[in-house]
């Protein structure tokens, strides 16, 4: 009986599963807003079909074809969670290359919460300079002036190397290139933490144009954490469905606003007469429209050439990988890290590409 009520919670595990690689094609705009949250939860989808396929392998049983069928024929999906590359492209050695780094720094703060910037404006230009990074794209930088001034004198510092900078006033996305910015704008408006814009940057005699995203937060890392008695604060008696609803309505409020944001987003690279890279937290996971909106022009860095789990955020919801370097297919990734500055709740991506097209 046991193993029958195992059997049909594997067919439900499945049916659940082929609705969330549905949801990067259903706007949540719609009836059928309640979609996304399937695909949110694809990593613990497909925890649950690993240990339903070890389940049935005990049992030597061939209902493990069921989940492992499942898998393959969302193998596209799965590569956007799960890196299998283990080796850089093979490219012609005259190929030019640059080295794109995203960071959500969280405020230029440490994990623990420490205010020490100048450490920690040091430890993120060392980091950069060992990595070799041509180009940086910071979220939640800071809203100070004297900080991003700050940033840049550490990082010539640690490099040797004279960059440029560009930011926006009141706003925490700033952007560090070796190449010369020829151009700038702004294509979504901003708020202090979020927003998009972008700068031209002369490569030689290309033009590239390099897109700094923080798309609009969900806000539910507090209430999670509260949820599951990882704060300070508890929840007071009787209040916890209450929560967990606010939740819901926080998480499909916001995921309409970053569907906006990734459509003006999208039309601007459509308009946008050079090759293009777009980085940035895009507070969505893989199975989301809007990185659909973005992936469906672009190539996913972390899927060509990734390896490993893509987490790229430490807090919870855990297991998200919500940060993203996307590019123009005129570029090929040679190889992707995601890597720990071990000063924020995110984890930096780090992507070198070649050109591959004159």
């Amino acid at each position: 009986m046991r193993w029958q009520l195992l059997r049909r919670l594997n067919v439900g595990l499945i049916l659940v599963t082929f609705v969330a690689y549905l949801s990067p094609y259903v706007a949540p705009d719609g009836w059928f807003w309640w979609v996304q949250f399937f695909g949110m939860a694809f990593p613990y989808l497909l925890i649950a079909h690993v240990l339903f396929v070890l389940t049935w392998l005990y049992r030597r049983s061939a209902y493990a074809l069921m989940s492992v069928a499942c898998i393959v024929l969302g193998w596209g999906h799965v590569t956007t969670h799960i890196g299998f590359s283990f080796s850089d492209a093979d490219i012609p050695a005259e190929a030019d290359t640059i080295t794109v780094y995203t960071y959500n720094y969280r405020g230029v703060r440490t994990r623990q919460g420490a205010d020490d910037q100048q450490i920690s404006l040091r430890s993120v230009a060392g980091h950069m300079a060992s990595r070799g990074v041509d180009i940086a794209c910071f979220q939640e930088h800071g809203l100070n002036p004297i900080t991003h001034q700050q940033a840049l004198a550490a990082l010539q510092e640690a490099t040797g190397v004279t960059y440029h900078i560009h930011t926006q006033p009141d706003n925490r996305l700033v952007t560090f290139s070796k190449y010369p910015i020829v151009g700038s704008g702004i294509v979504d408006r901003l708020y202090k933490a979020n927003g998009i814009v972008y700068v031209d940057v002369a490569i030689g005699k290309r033009t590239l144009r390099v897109y700094n995203t923080h798309l609009l937060s969900s806000g539910i890392s507090t209430e999670t954490q509260r949820l599951t008695g990882d704060r300070d604060v508890p929840i007071a008696e009787g209040q916890r469905w209450n929560t967990v609803k606010e939740l819901f309505r926080r998480v499909t409020r916001s995921g309409r606003s970053r569907v906006r944001q990734a459509r003006a987003l999208a039309e601007h690279i459509a308009a946008c007469p050079h090759p293009v890279v777009v980085c940035g937290d895009f507070n969505e996971t893989p199975l989301s429209h809007a990185y659909y909106l973005l992936d469906k022009r672009l190539e996913d860095s972390f899927q060509e050439r990734g390896s490993g789990l893509g987490t790229t955020y430490i807090g919870l919801p855990p297991m998200l990988r919500i940060d993203y370097i996307l590019h123009s297919p005129v570029l090929t990734t040679v190889d992707h890290t995601i890597t720990d500055p071990g000063l924020s709740d995110h984890y930096a991506n780090i992507a070198e590409l070649a050109w591959v097209a004159p």
